[in-house]
């Protein structure tokens, strides 16, 4: 029997046969860091809790809207 090990990046959780790889993949994603504005929409004219989007600022600085796809 043949041991196998494979490398994850933490972020995406994708597998790789390299260390090297999954050291570039995680280096390449730039994750979150804070959320910097939410915007609701009224109780009348909504009822959910969560917001219609937020803007999200990543560790290189970028600022990402992201919206709410359903109620």
């Amino acid at each position: 029997m043949r041991e196998k090990t494979l490398f994850v990046c933490e972020l995406c959780k994708t597998e790789y046969a390299s260390l090297d790889e999954a050291n570039r993949c995680e280096k390449h994603h730039s994750p979150p860091v804070k959320v910097k504005a939410g915007r609701y929409i009224a109780l009348n004219n909504d009822g959910c809790r969560a917001p219609l989007e937020v803007i999200v600022v990543t560790k290189d600085g970028n600022e990402y809207i992201y919206r709410r796809t359903r109620r």
